[in-house]
C-alpha cells in the first residue's frame, strides 16, 4: 500500500513525497513532527510470520550502527496488518544517479575518476563496517541512487534495509531481496545464503556506471554469456588501467573470483587516487595542462606594519628563511648528508667526552650564495612558477651551506676565554615545515552564488608560519568535498619565506548541481606531508550556492519566488537588482533551486534576501498588483539561512493598495536555532482588493549573519470543505 502524501505514520511521521519505490518496499520523505526535522521512512509490505519476526530481532542491530559515511536509523517499528518501518536520517544533498543525469545533460555523463574515488572510498569504508558486526551486515542494494553527497562533498550511504539481516540460514528462508538490474550479484537471484561479496560487486558496478555513463549487463545475462562486460577504458580512455582492473575484480559473475571483501577494495580505490594525485613533478619537469597556478601571484607581509623577518609580536626571533630543495635529484643527496652529519656529531661529542676539551661550532653562516639565496627569498614580493634552475641553484647552495656548517673543523677557545655552548643549526623537518594560518578570502566569499558550469578563479591568503621556505614543489591538494576541478594538485607559485603571507588560486567550475557545494584542499609539502591551517588539519575550502532560473509552481495561483524579479527592492542604500552577489554590502536578493533552510536542505525553491549590511539593516520587496480572492492564502515557511550561526532577524509580510496605506499582517521573530516557522494567512478579508504585497527582513543583530530565507512564498486559493481547519484570521494593523 502506497502511503500518502500527508499521512502521519505512527502518530509521529508525516509522509512528505515517495522517493523509490520497489517490489517489497518503498522510500518516503517524511517530517519527524517530535524531533521538528526531516527523516527518511523505509516501508516493508507486510509479510509472512518468519519475516516478522525476523524485523523484530535484527532492527535493534540496525538502531546500533554508527559511522559516518552512513545513514543513522534511529527508530523502528511495525503495524499490524500494513507492514514494518525503518526510521532514517534524511540526508541532504544529491545522489550519485543524479549528479550523474546532470553532467550528461551537460554533455558528458562520465563523472571525473579523480572525484569519483574519493567518494566510492568513503562508501567502501561504511560499507566494510557493517561487514565487520557480527554477523555481518549487508546493504544489498548498492548503487548510485543509494549514494547521496552532502553540501560539504562528502558520501553517505543510504536505505540500508530489510533485505540482508541475520543469519544466511534465515535470510536464505525468508526476506525478499531487492535486486536493481546491472547492479545486484548473480547470487541474489538465487536463494542461496549471501555474503559480502555482493556489495562488492554492486560497488563495482557503480563504479562502472560513473566512469564510463553506462549502465553494465545484467549479472545474470554475464553468469550465462548471454552478454559480455565491455571494458571501461574501452569505453572511457581517460580511466586507469587500476581502475579498469579493479572493476573487472570486482564484476566476476563467480564470487569466489571476486575481491575477497570490502577492505581490499578500498584498499584499491585508495592506491590508485594515490596514483592519479601524484605529487607534481620535481626538477623542472613539465607540469600537466593545467596544473599551474598562475603566474604572478603576490605575496603579503604576515602582519601590517612589521618587516618580513623582524620579530614576531610578543618576542622572539623569526628564523631565517631555509631554501628548500626544488630538485627530485637533490633529496636523497640531502638525506645521505643527514646521516652523514649524524655520524660526525656522534664522534664529536665521544672526542668531547674523552678530552674535556670544549668546542664551540661557529656559526658562520654558510656559503654566500646561500646567505644570498635566503636574502631573495625574504624579499620576494612577486613569484613566477617558473624558477626551475634557480631553485636548483638555491637547493645546491643550501645543502653546501649546511655542510660548510658541520664539517668546518672547529677552532680551540684562547686559554683565557669562557667555554660557551653554540647552537648547532638543526634543519626543519617536515612537521614542523606543515604550519600555515589562514589570513582571508581574496575572491568568492563564502555562499557565493553561481549558475552551473561558472568558471571561476578561488584565492585563499596563507600565511606560512613555519621556519622553512615553501617553494614551488609545495601544492594544494584537493582533500574531499565537491573538487570542482579535475586537476586535484596545484603547485605553489614560488617561494614563500617564513612569515610571508601567499596568495594560492585554483581555476574552478561551479558543478551542475543546485544547493551548497563546498570543496576541501590541502596543503601539502615536498615529501608529501600534508597540512592543513590554524595549527591543525583544518582544510582550506571554498563554499558556493549553486542555483538557475526558477520557473513558477503550476500549485500555486502566485509564485513569489518565480517573480521575484517583478519585484522592485529596496534597502537603506536604494534599489537593489534582483540577482546581485550575495557579497553587496548594500544588500541582495537571489532564487535558489534547492532551498538550504538552516533545519536542513530542501528539494524545493526559496527566496534568499539580505539587508543592507548595516546595524539594523533592512530589506523590502514590492510586488506588482495582485487582486485578492475569496480562499486565497499566503502560504510561506521562514528560517535562517543554512550556516548563517549569528542570525537575528525579523520577517514582515504587508499589503497596499495602490496610492494607500499599508496594512501589517504579521511580523515573526527568526534566530539560528534549528527551527522554522510555517506561516499561513487566510486573505479572505481582503476579497476584490487589488494591492501590492511587501516582503520585509530587518536585521536585529549581526548584518553579516542576517541571511533570511523565504521558502515557496506562495498564493494559494484553498476552498474550504467540511473537514478543513483554516488557521486563524489574522486581526489586521493598519499603518498610515
Amino acid at each position: 500500500m502506497t502511503l500518502e502524501k500527508g499521512q502521519v505514520v505512527n502518530e509521529r511521521y508525516r509522509v512528505v513525497q515517495l522517493i523509490s519505490q520497489g517490489i517489497h518496499s518503498g522510500v518516503y520523505r517524511a517530517w519527524d513532527l517530535q524531533n521538528q526535522s526531516p527523516c527518511a521512512l523505509k516501508e516493508r509490505l507486510d509479510a509472512n510470520l518468519v519475516d516478522r519476526e525476523l524485523f523484530r530481532s535484527e532492527s535493534a542491530r540496525l538502531f546500533t550502527l554508527n559511522h559516518p559515511n552512513l545513514a543513522r536509523v534511529y527508530d523502528f517499528f511495525a503495524i499490524p496488518n500494513q507492514g514494518e518501518y525503518l526510521v532514517m536520517d534524511f540526508i541532504e544533498g544529491e545522489d550519485l544517479h543524479t549528479l550523474q543525469e546532470n553532467a550528461r545533460q551537460a554533455g558528458n555523463a562520465r563523472l571525473p575518476e579523480a572525484q569519483v574515488l574519493p567518494w566510492l572510498m568513503q562508501t567502501s569504508d561504511a560499507l566494510a563496517y557493517i561487514h565487520n558486526q557480527n554477523p555481518p551486515i549487508l546493504h544489498g542494494d548498492v548503487k548510485p541512487e543509494n549514494i547521496r553527497i552532502t553540501a560539504q562533498g562528502e558520501a553517505v550511504l543510504v536505505d540500508l534495509g530489510f533485505s540482508h539481516l541475520g543469519s544466511p540460514g534465515i535470510r536464505a528462508a525468508g526476506m525478499g531481496r531487492e535486486i536493481t538490474p546491472g547492479y545486484s550479484a548473480p547470487e541474489q537471484y538465487g536463494a542461496s545464503a549471501l555474503d559480502p561479496r555482493i556489495d562488492v560487486y554492486s560497488l563495482g558496478a557503480t563504479l562502472y556506471t560513473l566512469l564510463t555513463g553506462a549502465l553494465p549487463p545484467d549479472s545474470v545475462d554475464l553468469m550465462s554469456g548471454a552478454a559480455s562486460l565491455v571494458p571501461a577504458r574501452q569505453l572511457n580512455p581517460q580511466i586507469s588501467p587500476d581502475a579498469d582492473r579493479l572493476i573487472q575484480q570486482s564484476m566476476q559473475a563467480n564470487r569466489n573470483a571476486r575481491l575477497p571483501d570490502m577492505r581490499a577494495f578500498k584498499n584499491a580505490l585508495s592506491a590508485d587516487y594515490s596514483r592519479i594525485i601524484a605529487p607534481p613533478p620535481l626538477n623542472g619537469a613539465t607540469m600537466p595542462a593545467g596544473a599551474a597556478i598562475a603566474a604572478g601571484a603576490t605575496l603579503a607581509s604576515a602582519s601590517a606594519g612589521r618587516p618580513v623577518g623582524s620579530p614576531p609580536a610578543g618576542g622572539g626571533t623569526t628564523p631565517p628563511p631555509q631554501p628548500v630543495s626544488a630538485g627530485g635529484a637533490a633529496l636523497p643527496e640531502r638525506r645521505l648528508n643527514r646521516i652523514l652529519l649524524l655520524v660526525i656529531g656522534v664522534v664529536l661529542v665521544l672526542c668531547v667526552a674523552i678530552s674535556g676539551i670544549w668546542f664551540v661550532l661557529s656559526r658562520r653562516g654558510g656559503s654566500t650564495e646561500a646567505g644570498a639565496a635566503g636574502t631573495q627569498a625574504a624579499q620576494t614580493v612577486e613569484v613566477q612558477i617558473t624558477q626551475n634552475n634557480a631553485l636548483t641553484a638555491t637547493a645546491i647552495a643550501f645543502q653546501t651551506a649546511i655542510a660548510t656548517q658541520f664539517l668546518n673543523t672547529p677552532s680551540p677557545l684562547p686559554a683565557t676565554a669562557t667555554a660557551t655552548n653554540t647552537n648547532v643549526p638543526v634543519t626543519p623537518t617536515q612537521a614542523s615545515c606543515g604550519k600555515a594560518t589562514f589570513v582571508s578570502d581574496v575572491t568568492i566569499p563564502d555562499n557565493t552564488v553561481m549558475n552551473p558550469g561558472t568558471a571561476f578563479t578561488k584565492v585563499w591568503r596563507v600565511r606560512n608560519d613555519s621556519p622553512c621556505t615553501w617553494n614551488t614543489n609545495y601544492a594544494l591538494v584537493f582533500a574531499g568535498g565537491i573538487p570542482m576541478t579535475t586537476q586535484l594538485g596545484q603547485p605553489f607559485p614560488g617561494s614563500i619565506a617564513p612569515g610571508q603571507a601567499a596568495d594560492l588560486s585554483l581555476d574552478l567550475n561551479a558543478p551542475q548541481v543546485y544547493g551548497p557545494v563546498q570543496g576541501n584542499w590541502l596543503l601539502r609539502t615536498d615529501n608529501n606531508v600534508t597540512f592543513g591551517v590554524g595549527g591543525g588539519t583544518n582544510p582550506l575550502f571554498v563554499r558556493i550556492i549553486v542555483t538557475a532560473p526558477i520557473q513558477p509552481d503550476p500549485r500555486f495561483v502566485y509564485d513569489f519566488t518565480a517573480n521575484y524579479c517583478n519585484a522592485q527592492w529596496r534597502t537603506a542604500a536604494g534599489v537593489i537588482s534582483c540577482n546581485n552577489i550575495s557579497s553587496d554590502p548594500r544588500g541582495s536578493t537571489l532564487a535558489l533551486a534547492l532551498a538550504p533552510l538552516e533545519r536542513g536542505q530542501e528539494n524545493e525553491a526559496g527566496l534568499w534576501v539580505r539587508p543592507d549590511q548595516n546595524q539594523n539593516g533592512f530589506i523590502v520587496g514590492e510586488y506588482p498588483n495582485y487582486t485578492i480572492q475569496a480562499n486565497d492564502h499566503f502560504v510561506t515557511e521562514i528560517g535562517c539561512l543554512q550556516n548563517s550561526t549569528g542570525c537575528d532577524i525579523s520577517f514582515q509580510v504587508d499589503i497596499q493598495p495602490e496610492g494607500g496605506s499599508s496594512t501589517n499582517l504579521g511580523v515573526w521573530n527568526e534566530t539560528y536555532d534549528g527551527k522554522t516557522t510555517i506561516v499561513d494567512i487566510n486573505l479572505t478579508p481582503f476579497a476584490g482588493q487589488t494591492v501590492h504585497f511587501l516582503l520585509r527582513i530587518l536585521a536585529n543583530g549581526q548584518p553579516a549573519q542576517a541571511n533570511g530565507l523565504w521558502f515557496l512564498p506562495s498564493i494559494r486559493n484553498v476552498p474550504p470543505s467540511p473537514t478543513a481547519t483554516l488557521p486563524p484570521i489574522l486581526t489586521p494593523t493598519t499603518t498610515p
